[in-house]
């Protein structure tokens, strides 16, 4: 008898850890009696049974939700104490609004989202306490798994920001250097503090091409034709004795 119960608690387990699409709760389960601590649906691997397959069945059976079509095989969390491997397949999309319900009778009480940035990371944390109002023993079987956990979501979270376009707006004022040549570039500002239009060449920015209406914000009305200056502009001329007499040095000249 005692040989048996060594070998049953040398048995690999295997399950999943089941994310919300932003990757900030987790799932946890609660086993049938009063004082089980919350952890991840796992369960022992059967005779001939491949590891994933396990964590699919133990998962549905805990939870009644397939995650055989997330499952991938290399993204998984693992620990081993007392001669027992433990794996957690880590399955993130998971919708916050899935309606959760155990197969197997009398084994799971409870299923829980809980944020991932409160649970405990070890025996004397105080965050769930804190912020959940849970002794750090209410979750013995989840700490292994919490710090590893949150170093795999900030790498996750770090190539996706790496992956992510730039936006072209993320500042106003921008230096392209090209073909040796530095091109200088500016953005307009609206009077509520938004960006018009796009990034524009200094050096080009009376260039017809610049306007989203290209050419035809530059044709004549009455002639129709391209390239011609508007009728306003015909007679313009400047009142040249206004402007001299502004000028010191032409009054002094006079004078």
């Amino acid at each position: 008898m005692g040989d048996f119960k060594s070998y049953k608690m040398t048995v690999p387990t295997y399950g999943a850890i089941m994310l919300d699409p932003d990757m900030k709760y987790c799932l946890l389960v609660q086993g049938f009696y009063t004082k089980a601590s919350w952890g991840f649906p796992k369960g022992k691997i059967n005779a001939e049974e491949s590891p994933e397959d396990c964590a699919v069945r133990e998962v549905l059976e805990e939870t009644g939700f397939d995650v055989k079509d997330l499952l991938k095989p290399d993204k998984y969390l693992e620990r081993q104490w007392n001669g027992q491997l433990t794996r957690l397949y880590i399955i993130n999309g998971v919708p916050l609004s899935t309606k959760f319900q155990p197969r197997t009778r009398k084994e799971i009480k409870s299923l829980h989202w809980f944020p991932i940035d409160a649970l405990p990371t070890h025996k004397k944390d105080l965050t769930s306490k804190m912020q959940l109002n849970m002794n750090p023993n209410s979750f013995f079987m989840a700490i292994p798994f919490v710090k590893s956990l949150r170093k795999w979501i900030d790498n996750k979270n770090t190539q996706q920001e790496a992956r992510r376009p730039k936006s072209a707006n993320s500042s106003i004022f921008k230096a392209k250097i090209q073909e040796g040549q530095e091109e200088n570039k500016y953005q307009i500002l609206n009077r509520n503090g938004t960006i018009a239009g796009k990034p524009r060449s200094l050096a080009t920015q009376f260039d017809t091409g610049a306007f989203p209406g290209g050419q035809d914000q530059w044709m004549s009305k009455s002639s129709g034709r391209s390239g011609v200056c508007p009728d306003a502009w015909k007679n313009f001329k400047f009142d040249v004795e206004p402007i001299l007499d502004c000028l010191p040095s032409y009054r002094r000249s006079l004078a």
